[in-house]
């Protein structure tokens, strides 16, 4: 009889072979061995197959849907074929670094039993230059931060396979923050720990930059609505959410449904900013959205 590994690493895939390689190949070269990598094909019409065959390792599974189910159901796919004490997820075009897994397994040894989840810092890397380093801040009851928004890159994230069992799997209604919900079920019933370091590089490109955002918008928007109580009990971080909302809607263009929202924060929190971002949509509304769109991408600092 073969011992089960002790890690699961999914990767959900969708036509994305030529990205494909680097993190299949990144996920191979990790220092820790003692792992199985799921490679989730969510009905890929390109030579993605073909790649996944290209590596000849027998801790490389395969599985392809019929049909196009979207990433939270590939997700779901790779968390039911697992068979780890542990999960990590990387996105078709990501990338791991070679300890990840290994100081992420040693950390778990040392943790009580309550933690479930453990994260770390990454690259942004843009056209072969790192533009920002994202580094961890928040561990233990990490439940109040997550609904200020989804702070931990999905990428760096290794998961106690047995959390699911108690919270759920991705949810496949989402159009959009499916990662976000995924990380609140989670802080509502473990908490989270985090290395310090740089253990992944997320890739921003071409097809990412022109991504729905009116699908992101209407996945908020359903957060919200999911845990309307717990947001409820937190005005400020209500009325920002609803502001960020105001935001995209904005940069989408839709100024009806922007400004609704920017008025709905602002009768939770009247002394704020969100008249300035109203003022600037109808006065300099390129210059607005090329701005806003350089945060939401970028972050705060580029």
């Amino acid at each position: 009889m073969i011992d089960a590994p002790r890690v699961s690493v999914i990767i959900p895939t969708y036509n994305r072979a030529p990205m494909l390689g680097r993190a299949i190949k990144s996920v191979l070269n990790q220092t820790y061995r003692d792992f199985e990598l799921i490679v989730v094909d969510d009905c890929s019409t390109d030579n993605t197959e073909e790649v996944v065959n290209s590596f000849e390792d027998a801790r490389l599974r395969y599985i392809k849907h019929p049909t196009n189910r979207g990433g939270s159901a590939a997700r779901n796919s790779g968390i039911s074929s697992s068979s780890g004490d542990y999960i990590g997820f990387l996105d078709d075009d990501d990338e791991w670094l070679p300890d990840k897994l290994k100081v992420q397994v040693e950390l778990f040894g040392r943790l009580p039993e309550d933690y479930g989840v453990i994260y770390g810092g990454y690259h942004i890397k843009q056209e072969g230059k790192i533009i920002r380093d994202v580094y961890p801040t928040h561990r233990g009851d990490v439940y109040y931060q997550m609904l200020k928004g989804c702070f931990i890159g999905s990428p760096t994230i290794l998961i106690k396979n047995v959390c699911f069992e108690n919270a759920g799997c991705f949810d496949e209604t989402l159009p959009g923050c499916q990662d976000w919900d995924m990380w609140l079920r989670l802080a509502k019933k473990y908490k989270f720990e985090y290395i310090p370091d740089i253990l992944a590089i997320y890739y921003i490109h071409g097809n990412q930059i022109k991504f729905s955002q009116s699908k992101y918008i209407f996945g908020v928007r359903r957060v919200l609505d999911k845990y309307h109580d717990d947001f409820s009990t937190y005005p400020d971080i209500l009325s920002n959410q609803y502001k960020h909302i105001g935001v995209l809607s904005y940069v989408v263009g839709d100024k009806a449904t922007g400004t609704r929202y920017m008025v709905k924060s602002m009768k939770l929190r009247p002394l704020q900013n969100a008249y300035l971002h109203i003022i600037s949509v109808y006065i300099i509304p390129h210059i607005y959205r090329q701005k806003a769109l350089k945060v939401l991408i970028y972050g705060s600092n580029p």
